[in-house]
Parts: C-alpha cells; structure tokens; sequence
C-alpha cells in the first residue's frame, strides 16, 4: 500500500453539523459542514454527489481544513462545498461526500433541503374573507392570507418578515405567521379602516421579493330583512303584540326613525299598526351588515268584514319608504277550537283480559262548534 497503515485504522467519516441546512434548486448555495474523521487533506481528495442514480449532481468542494494534529485515522475540521443544480421539483436531497486512501474507500451523508427557485412578485393563493361588506365606522378589519413566491420562513417566526398593506394605509409587520412551507406562507391581517363600497386592495411581500396585489370586492350592505316574528298567526277578533326579529339594519337605528306600520289583510283592508318599541340585540355591531334588531308591534282586531282571515302583510316603513315586510296569518273568527279535555292521562291497559274495564270517558271542551243535529240549511 501506498500509505504505512492497516486499512481497518483509516477513520469512519462523521459529519457533525451542516450550515445551512437548505438553498435553492438552482444550486450554488455554499454549504459549511463540520467533519470528524474524514481521513483527506486536500479538497481535490474529496468528491459530493446529491442524489443518485439518474438524478444525482456533482458538488463542487471549495475547501477542506483539518485542524492541527488530524490524521488518517483521527481528524476534525471544516468541509466548505458549493450545491449543484437539481430537478426543479426536487426537495430534501441526501448528499455523500466520499474519498479514497489508496484502495480503501470512506464516505458519509447528510439531508440538504432544496426550495423552489422564487420568480415574479408575491402571489396571494387564498385571501379570507373573499368579499367583504362596507362599513361607515372605523373599525379592525381581520384578513387570512395564504402567500406564494415567498421564501420559507425559519422559526420562530418573525413577524416583520411579512410586510402587508391594506387599503391606503401604510406597509406593516403581518399580525400573526401561522405557517411557513416550501410552497406558502399564512399570515393573519388586522389593520384599522373603513371600508366604502368598491374594492380594497391588498399588497403583502417578504425580504427582496417584489410586492404583490390582490383585489377584495367590497360589497354594499343588504337590505333590511325579517328573521322571524312572533307569534306568526292570531284570531282575527283579538289585537296582537307581535315582535319581529330584523337583520341589515344600520347600527344607530332608533324608534324614531320608523314613521308608520300597516297590515294589509288577504281581502285587501289596510290597518295601521302602532309601533311599541326598539332593541338593540347585538349592541357591539358598528355595521349595518352585521346588525340585529327586536321591533315590536301591536296589530288591532280587525273589523269584521275581515273575519274570514287569511294572510296578512304587515310592512314598517321610514321617511324613505318601506323598510320590511313580513306575512301573518288570521284565523277566521268563529273557528271551532279545543279549549282543553279531561281527563289528561289513563293507563293503557290494567286488565289484559278485559279492555273495556279499564276504559273511562274522555270529555273534551270546544269553542265554536255546531250543536249536535245542526245542519246547514239554503234559504
């Protein structure tokens, strides 16, 4: 042999520490290792090969210094390489870097993750909410953004590391990093404005790549609408206090602001509906669309050339004009009804073999309800 030593007490390469631990697919990322046992001495001794197969690429070993006392089967000291070029798709990369005494063969490995080479400015994949309701008062708009073309951030996380504008404002750290990923980063948004109905625009960027825009649609707030009313239905011969649940009503509504209600019977009558009250019920809503209100009126008997019933329309109405509607049904006047019944339970049976023995009376109590015998008659 070329060297005055057993091939058994050649060391085993070890590789204690790689920096850094990622780069671009586009290669040329010079990456520091810190070897142990790497019996070489010159960096034309040593090979790097990433991958393998068809796939694998050559590294370029830029220097190799062992420290003082290193020798063929004890040293330590720094491997300093250049990363090849890979498949654009490809992501951790094993690597070996391998070298020969004489005949005798040595080589270890490490991972070393491979980014996507960014072009272009920063891309939004996903923005959340993707339209938005205007607002008439300031107040903290909260977005979700999901990035591309935007490096892989390290943990933990810096949140100046993400750059966001909304609106005219001004560029600002984002307000919370949820992830990062070779693919996107998402970032949560919340930034002071009002928000007029037309579109808002929204820029974000990370490090030296370039700004991008994305657009959300500003819509105008809907009209006022009924969630509910109750009670839905009633006798015509009775008045009725009935309160109804409205959404998209501008938060600052008051009772002043309704200046009439009326129903409009299903044989075509109008009444006018007296206007009792107004609540609040989600008094922290400082936007129409996101409003809700309790209205309560009370609706008169009706005359009795309504007393056949029917639905009834029933609208609230501001010096603008109508504001809501919502439908209520009458019962016609004279209806036969249950008022009650007795007795109210009884076993079902106590005697198997007689039924009969256990069977009582069941008396039931009705309101207008023909005589027995009653029969219609023409005249």
């Amino acid at each position: 042999p070329a060297y005055c030593i057993k091939a058994k007490d050649i060391s085993l390469p070890e590789i204690l520490r790689v920096s850094p631990t990622e780069g671009l697919v586009v290669g040329g990322t010079l990456v520091t290792l810190q070897v142990a046992g790497l019996p070489a001495f010159s960096a034309a001794d040593i090979k790097v090969v990433a991958g393998e197969g068809v796939t694998k690429a050559f590294g370029e070993v830029v220097s190799l210094t062992q420290e003082p006392g290193s020798s063929l089967t004890r040293s330590k000291g720094l491997l300093v390489l250049r990363t090849p070029a890979v498949d654009a798709l490809s992501q951790l990369v094993g690597f070996t870097v391998s070298t020969k005494v004489d005949s005798e063969s040595r080589s270890a490995t490490f991972k070393f993750d491979y980014l996507p080479a960014l072009s272009g400015a920063t891309t939004f994949v996903q923005v959340s909410p993707a339209s938005m309701y205007e607002t008439t008062e300031s107040d903290t708009v909260s977005l979700a953004l999901s990035l591309g073309s935007v490096p892989r951030l390290a943990r933990p996380f810096v949140l100046s590391d993400i750059m966001v504008k909304v609106g005219a404002g001004a560029y600002a750290p984002a307000s919370k990093i949820t992830s990062s990923d070779r693919d996107r980063t998402k970032v949560n948004v919340e930034a002071t404005t009002t928000l007029p109905v037309g579109t808002l625009n929204i820029s974000a960027y990370s490090g030296n790549v370039t700004a991008g825009v994305h657009t959300v649609i500003v819509k105008a707030s809907p009209s006022p609408s009924v969630v509910g009313a109750y009670p839905s239905d009633g006798s015509t011969d009775l008045s009725h206090s009935i309160a109804v649940t409205v959404q998209y009503v501008p938060h600052t509504f008051k009772l002043a602001d309704l200046t009439a209600a009326q129903l409009v019977t299903a044989q075509g009558h109008t009444y006018q509906v007296e206007i009792l009250s107004v609540a609040n019920k989600k008094s922290k809503c400082l936007h129409t669309y996101c409003s809700l209100f309790e209205i309560k009126f009370r609706a008169p008997a009706l005359n009795e050339t309504d007393n056949g019933g029917g639905e009834a329309t029933f609208s609230a109405h501001t010096s603008a004009g109508m504001m809501f509607s919502w439908a209520f049904k009458y019962v016609a006047t004279g209806n036969p009804a249950v008022l009650g019944f007795s007795p109210k339970w009884q076993y079902v049976v106590s005697d198997e073999n007689n039924a009969a023995a256990t069977s009582q009376t069941l008396t039931i109590f009705l309101k207008n309800f023909p005589r027995p015998g009653c029969k219609d008659t023409l005249a």
